[in-house]
């Protein structure tokens, strides 16, 4: 294996460090100046290496950033399957090799396919395309760490996230040409690739400030939603079961959210208040009206309309085709259900096991994972005459795609509600706040995310997040966030700049075949 390993030790190590430079750039440690040179070693491992010796380098770099970014997946395995450490432990290693394979896809296109021009010209759109297409099971994007810089990545209005990503290569590529130059590795200067990169930098960075100044002003007269945020930090409802039984367990959920839902009530002109995913215990279906008595009682104290998580279940149908969702609800104070969402995305091996019907025993060998059923309608839901909102539940919010059409659909602001407790205390609720913040950036939609064990947050429409909470603290968050009645370009067209960018390359790769 050392014979293997001993004339690649500079490669490896310069591969090790592009990890450590991506691994820092993302929450929790937060370092996002580092991902713009974070390639840079990457770019000399690749320089002259075939095409099978760049794929095999991508899938270090790609496994490496999995163990060094996603180490909570063991944590959320142990905390969700209840399974032994040594098999969650494989679990994760078969994970971490398979999360980021787009990278091993990328490097290998890189040198297999070389187009005969400047770097800086193609090697941004082949990554964001590999990055946009390629399927992920952790939707994470190279460019999203930097969240906080509300400067220069308001273009995702335009391109959404991915163009952020093109940027970030972009700077890359170049920075690794100009050091090839300044080493006299080569003797042409990168003018080409300074313009392009200059003239992108300087336009999302105008295009950004323009944006930020005509937002801030239109959010001064417009209308605004009041809500008070519960994080109820309650972990796993099976914590308090498992010590004094099923009873005992619901009913502390219950009192945990009566008290905080009424002392949240007592701030004044409150439009809405949210409990996390999850948060009602038992069904809130028409077969159960104990259920519903209850938090319909509970709203009507508080005066105000309340949003929050359960189960719902289809009824009238065949015992054995009982169809059980993971739900969002929002009724009134006045005994009225406003509306009612089904989770549509599950969470693969969480809320649902693939295959089942073919391998039933493996539900017999992790009966702790759900067996929910999709949701199939997305509709927005009315608060008021003038105000709708769009239900997320969990990692939906990670979807660009989908929190774009469920936009579309008339919700003037987002709630996210979600159960990060699996996460523990890892970077992973952190993680999951970032790409959160893409969505209202994306769509000029505002969002309002309420997490059971933090981290909660108001999110405005530029991507700021106004105010949020610590972690694994309970909470009551209130704040207010303007809505605007407009859609941005990328809410109305969608991946307008993805599909540009692979008719771009498309005309490169056709020139470089001809054009000998």
């Amino acid at each position: 294996m050392l014979h293997l390993i001993n004339p690649y030790k500079k490669e490896i190590l310069l591969t090790c460090l592009s990890a450590l430079l991506v691994v820092l750039a993302f929450p929790k440690v937060g370092m996002s100046g580092l991902i713009w040179v974070a390639l840079i070693p990457l770019f000399f491992v690749l320089h002259q290496k075939t095409s099978k010796q760049a794929a095999a380098f991508g899938f270090l770099l790609g496994t490496l950033i999995s163990f060094g970014a996603f180490y909570w997946v063991i944590h959320t395995l142990r905390e969700f399957g209840h399974l032994p450490y040594v098999v969650c432990g494989i679990l994760f290693l078969l994970f971490a090799l398979i999360c980021n394979l787009h990278i091993a896809l990328f490097t290998y296109l890189l040198n297999r396919f070389p187009i005969r021009l400047p770097l800086t010209l193609w090697v941004p759109l082949l990554y964001t395309l590999v990055e946009f297409f390629f399927p992920q099971i952790f939707h994470w994007y190279l460019g999203a760490c930097l969240y906080k810089k509300l400067w220069i990545i308001q273009i995702a209005d335009l391109t959404g996230v991915h163009g952020v990503t093109f940027l970030v290569v972009l700077v890359n590529i170049f920075i690794y040409e100009l050091i090839r130059w300044i080493k006299k590795d080569t003797e042409i200067f990168p003018t080409l690739g300074l313009i392009t990169t200059l003239l992108c930098l300087l336009f999302s960075i105008f295009y950004s400030s323009i944006r930020l100044r005509d937002l801030r002003e239109a959010m001064k007269t417009s209308p605004s939603v009041k809500a008070a945020l519960v994080q109820t930090n309650v972990g796993n409802l099976e914590k308090f079961e498992s010590s004094k039984g099923y009873g005992y367990a619901v009913d502390r959920v219950r009192a945990i959210n009566e008290e905080l839902v009424l002392k949240a009530a007592k701030e004044k002109k409150l439009d809405l208040i949210v409990l996390p995913e999850t948060a009602v215990p038992g069904y809130f279906s028409e077969d159960k009206p104990l259920n519903r008595e209850i938090m319909f009682n509970l709203s009507s104290k508080a005066s105000v309309p309340v949003f929050f998580g359960g189960y719902n279940k289809t009824l009238n149908t065949h015992p054995n085709q009982i169809k059980i969702y993971n739900s969002a609800f929002l009724i009134s104070n006045y005994f009225q259900i406003l509306g009612g969402y089904n989770k549509n995305n599950l969470l693969i091996f969480g809320e649902y096991l693939p295959f089942l019907g073919q391998f039933s025993f493996i539900k017999k060998l992790l009966p702790e994972i759900g067996d929910f059923s999709p949701g199939t309608k997305t509709e927005v839901m009315s608060l008021t005459k003038d105000l709708s909102l769009v239900p997320l539940i969990c990692f939906e919010g990670l979807l660009p795609n989908f929190v774009r059409k469920f936009v579309k659909l008339g919700g003037r602001f987002i709630v996210t509600i979600t159960n990060d407790s699996w996460f523990g205390n890892t970077p992973c609720p952190y993680q999951h706040l970032m790409l959160h913040v893409w969505r209202a950036i994306e769509n000029r939609t505002p969002m309002l995310r309420c997490a059971n064990t933090g981290v909660s947050a108001f999110i405005d429409l530029t991507g700021k997040i106004q105010s949020k909470t610590k972690i694994f603290k309970e909470a009551i968050l209130i704040d207010t966030v303007s809505v605007i009645n407009q859609h941005s370009f990328y809410t109305l067209y969608g991946n307008v700049f993805i599909y540009l960018l692979l008719l771009i390359l498309s005309v490169l790769y056709i020139r470089n075949y001809y054009v000998k």
